[in-house]
């Protein structure tokens, strides 16, 4: 029982050394000078966000890589609660699927207020690809799933998103990471 204590009490492996940290924390200083802004292309219209890496700055970044690597493209909307929220970011489209690598939680206490996007999980430290935004202020995810950021422009077609809409996520135009 001992030695059980001590692994979950003990550092969790990343597979990063402090050099990868360092390179990290200087990218992600960079960035909040301005917050990067990604692009969500839907057949209803293009809903942007702009990414907030002082909030949950690992999960962003890694954001940040999946969007350049293109995994986003031809992904679909999932899960659609009317007004409630629209959640996207699972490649086998049904609700169990991610990234390749899971995301430690990263705690925010940022208020969920139409147009936030949040960061789906399915418990602590199991954060990956699947991101949601919500249609209208929801209090009760507060402090629950880490907020990536805010709509900032097409806030009018988060509405409009129906299941199996189909998504591409690109860093805007004229951005540099």
């Amino acid at each position: 029982a001992a030695e059980l204590i001590g692994a979950a009490i003990g550092p969790v492996e990343t597979g990063r050394t402090l050099s990868d940290y360092r390179q990290l924390a200087e990218d992600l200083l960079a960035l909040q000078q301005t917050p990067p802004r990604l692009v969500v292309e839907t057949q209803r219209g293009a809903i942007v966000w702009e990414l907030q890496t002082a909030w949950a700055p690992l999960t962003a970044h890694a954001y940040l890589d999946w969007v350049e690597a293109g995994f986003f493209n031809d992904m679909v909307f999932h899960r659609v609660v009317p007004d409630f929220v629209i959640q996207a970011g699972d490649p086998t489209a049904v609700g169990y699927g991610g990234a390749p690598r899971s995301l430690r939680s990263e705690e925010t206490p940022i208020p969920y207020t139409s147009g936030t996007v949040g960061l789906a999980l399915a418990g602590r430290d199991t954060g990956g690809s699947q991101f949601f935004i919500v249609h209208s202020s929801e209090p009760h995810l507060t402090g629950v799933y880490p907020v990536l950021g805010h709509v900032v422009e097409g806030r009018r077609f988060i509405d409009r998103i129906q299941p199996g809409d189909s998504l591409r996520i690109s860093l805007m135009a004229g951005q540099a990471r």
